[in-house]
């Protein structure tokens, strides 16, 4: 009897420390703009990108040797629409796994009383470790640790 309660005991015990989160870094991308013709809604929008095909449709095709390896690594994305107004958008470097997802906190920053004489097209791009067990991609408000978006991994 002593054997099947120590077994059932580290068997929890292992099913509750995989649930854990687990600090990770996230791999900062520069030089990436979000093509003119692809689509995107009013507001924030939030891309985990896993293949060389879904990467060329959203930033064309780029000879980059510090572009992602997506064999290693999937590459999240936050954008806005081309504006007219400055906007820093930004991922914290410190990201979490935590059973199936992962969490990526980010911030926006708008400055709406001045006008830009050009388009701007905000953009930041990284890439973070591939985990096979992940399928989502929870993206928090860096202040606030509002849920911004949850995108499923594909």
């Amino acid at each position: 009897m002593k054997p099947l309660i120590a077994l059932c005991s580290l068997l929890l015990s292992f099913t509750v420390s995989t649930a854990q989160p687990i600090a990770l870094k996230l791999r900062p991308l520069e030089g990436y703009y979000v093509d003119a013709k692809y689509p995107l809604k009013k507001g924030p929008n939030f891309f985990v990108i896993t293949n060389d095909f879904r990467f060329e449709q959203m930033f064309g095709k780029i000879d980059n040797p510090k572009g992602p390896d997506f064999e290693l690594e999937h590459v999240v994305v936050m954008a806005l629409p081309p504006m007219k107004r400055d906007a820093q958008l930004s991922f914290s470097p410190g990201i979490y796994k935590a059973g199936n997802y992962m969490e990526v906190y980010c911030s926006v920053k708008e400055d709406k009383k001045h006008k830009l004489p050009y388009v701007n097209y905000p953009v930041v791009v990284a890439a973070v470790p591939v985990y096979f067990s992940v399928s989502r991609i929870n993206f928090y408000d860096q202040q606030t640790r509002e849920l911004l978006a949850s995108v499923p991994v594909r």
